[in-house]
């Protein structure tokens, strides 16, 4: 197996990411964060179009085993780039709509054109209940939260009684 070391930057200067590349899936070893403080350096055309988020839910819940689809609206987002980072861990999942995880359940999808990101997690498990970000590179940079809920029972419904059954899998 051959391994090569990649470097790129993202948006410069805010994302650097070095990925190997084996004979697998890429993994990502890291990501830098570079953000200037400089107030002075923002134009009066990038104060006008400021990004900000949609607020709409916040929240989804899915039964074990089911798809997710995590999604954030982003008006005026101009040239940045957005990122999906699972909060627990600070994993960068994507960043655009390229995948920087070698769970291959996780894909990020966006239509030209459009104003939502969406996360999308195949065959959710337990584990990938909590809080994920979705990220703006923007200065300063802005996230808004979503949290995803996995739900390990199956609501049953029969004849004339219902059943909640776990499942264990």
């Amino acid at each position: 197996m051959m391994i090569f070391k990649v470097t790129a930057v993202l948006s410069a200067p805010l994302y650097v990411f070095t990925i190997l590349l084996g004979a697998g899936f890429p993994t990502c070893l890291g990501v830098y964060e570079h953000i200037k403080h400089d107030i002075a350096s923002v134009t009066n055309e990038d104060q006008e179009r400021f990004p900000y988020f949609d607020m709409d839910g916040n929240n989804q819940t899915v039964f074990l085993g089911q798809t997710a689809h995590l999604h954030c609206t982003v008006q005026d987002i101009g040239q940045r780039r957005v990122s999906w980072i699972r909060k627990s861990d600070l994993h960068v999942l994507t960043s655009g709509v390229l995948t920087f995880t070698g769970d291959q359940r996780f894909s990020a999808h966006h239509q030209r054109d459009s104003d939502v990101w969406t996360l999308q997690i195949k065959f959710t498990q337990m584990r990938d209940a909590g809080e994920y970000q979705c990220q703006v590179n923007s200065e300063p940079k802005i996230s808004y939260s979503v949290f995803l809920h996995v739900e390990g029972k199956l609501h049953v419904a029969y004849m004339d009684h219902e059943y909640d059954k776990n499942l264990n899998l």
